[in-house]
């Protein structure tokens, strides 16, 4: 009688000891969230203005400028404010107007890093974001962006690196293009030139557009016009003219016919 005590006793702690382990577990499979820093309540980033002083911020301006085009982030959740380094999740957001009135809103899941604090009287500043694309990059953008923010405060957009505007010439000096949809390559009699480009890619170092290199016949050789599908690549990038300029086009002819052998040319644009 007494041994079917002692097992029934020992049966009745089993769950407990269960529970215990399970606990045990649970605790050490949670995952350790940054221990609040001391200098959080005096940590900031500065949004546009010097007087534009946010903490922890849900929503931040990326682009300062007066620029038809908003460029934001929002829903940002932070972890490690005041530390060297904080991290958030969230969008970035680019809100451009639309002929309906309505803006036209596209929002990008990002990871956000800001780092370099620096002081500014008696707080401390981020003077520097990173911002990562965790799923769709946006056409023309690297997937890790940089801004830099001032001390001070600013009156400009930040400066994203790796991503200074780029132009091409077309033809003439102080004729900057972005992104043309037409681009002229034989300039004396404007007779060959590329048209309905769609630009895939205008980046820091290259540039991917596809469409047609159009040839209209001349006086002295009366004929059809000829259309031939190409892929287009810009690149070799030059300072010249206080601009940042692509200076050479690949172009590859990509349909059944070509006007020559090998089916790709290059052309050396101005700069």
């Amino acid at each position: 009688m007494r041994n079917s005590v002692v097992a029934a006793a020992a049966l009745s702690v089993l769950p407990i000891a269960g529970f215990a382990a399970q606990s045990a577990n649970a605790t050490a499979m949670t995952p350790k969230t940054p221990t609040p820093s001391p200098l959080a309540a005096v940590t900031h980033m500065l949004e546009c203005g010097s007087d534009d002083s946010v903490q922890a911020p849900a929503v931040f301006t990326l682009d300062c400028s007066a620029s038809t085009t908003k460029t934001y982030l929002e829903g940002m959740k932070w972890s490690g404010w005041g530390h060297d380094s904080a991290n958030a999740t969230g969008y970035l957001v680019k809100e451009r107007p639309s002929t309906t009135g309505r803006a036209n809103i596209t929002r990008y899941p990002v990871a956000v890093t800001a780092t370099k604090l620096a002081k500014r009287e008696a707080t401390q500043v981020y003077t520097k974001l990173a911002v990562r694309f965790t799923h769709a990059v946006p056409t023309g953008m690297d997937r890790v962006l940089c801004f830099y923010l001032a001390k001070e405060g600013r009156t400009q957009a930040p400066t994203p690196a790796r991503t200074a505007t780029r132009y091409m010439i077309e033809c003439v000096d102080g004729n900057f293009v972005k992104k043309p949809t037409r681009f002229t390559l034989a300039c004396g009699d404007d007779l060959e030139y590329l048209e309905k480009l769609r630009w895939k890619m205008w980046g820091p170092t290259s540039a991917k557009a596809s469409g047609l290199l159009t040839v209209e016949p001349t006086y002295a050789e009366p004929g059809p016009t000829l259309r031939y599908p190409v892929t287009v690549v810009a690149d070799r990038v030059q300072a010249g003219q206080g601009k940042q300029l692509f200076t050479r086009l690949k172009i590859t002819f990509t349909g059944k016919k070509a006007p020559f052998e090998p089916r790709v040319m290059t052309v050396d644009l101005p700069r």
